[in-house]
């Protein structure tokens, strides 16, 4: 198989920039972009089916999101959106109940032995990054671009705090069990102004 030369991009495409006709109300799609060129230097134009998929990180490289895409080329180049229930594949998409669990850290999944290398539970932690794998068939040609880390974003590091304060000054409130009253307490110095 030859290696072809591919460039790559992802980034996090705020939904305020996406006009999409769909039913989502919040839009949560990664654009995926790059170039495809091929070892003698041409360049595809036209269709062609792209499959992603989106593992969790080293050991456990559990299958969490897989898409497949028919997507446009123009000299080589691409741009597609993932994240979309509708590109789903139907046989394998993942252990994740949405696009969004994919990338959440917070919540265990249980996962079929057979979309993982390493056991069948993965639990993210805090700062685990993801893998995106992807396979382009061009013509008789299957490229295959791999292990491709999905890093949190600048602004993501502002969302593991409100307001300046951490997960060690915040309280959290459940719908379940005790309850208790917050009462501010204002006034607690008074002072004359003349």
């Amino acid at each position: 198989m030859i290696t072809p030369i591919l460039l790559v991009n992802l980034e996090h495409q705020a939904s305020a920039q996406i006009s999409r006709a769909s039913t989502v109300k919040e839009n949560r799609a990664f654009v995926y972009h790059g170039k495809l060129v091929r070892p003698n230097g041409s360049v595809p134009n036209g269709t062609l089916p792209v499959t992603l998929k989106i593992y969790s990180p080293d050991p456990s490289l559990c299958l969490l999101w897989q898409e497949t895409q028919v997507v446009e080329f123009k000299n080589g180049g691409f741009s597609m959106e993932l994240g979309h229930a509708a590109n789903r594949s139907a046989d394998s998409g993942g252990a994740a109940l949405d696009f969004k669990q994919a990338f959440v850290n917070n919540s265990s999944l249980v996962i079929s032995p057979a979309e993982c290398a390493v056991g069948n539970t993965y639990a993210p932690q805090a700062a685990d990054d993801r893998l995106l794998f992807a396979s382009i068939s061009d013509g008789a040609e299957k490229i295959e671009v791999t292990a491709i880390p999905i890093k949190s974003v600048p602004f993501a590091l502002q969302a593991e705090e409100i307001g300046g304060y951490g997960l060690a000054n915040l309280m959290k409130i459940s719908g379940s069990g005790s309850s208790v009253t917050y009462t501010p307490r204002r006034n607690l110095v008074k002072r004359e102004i003349n």
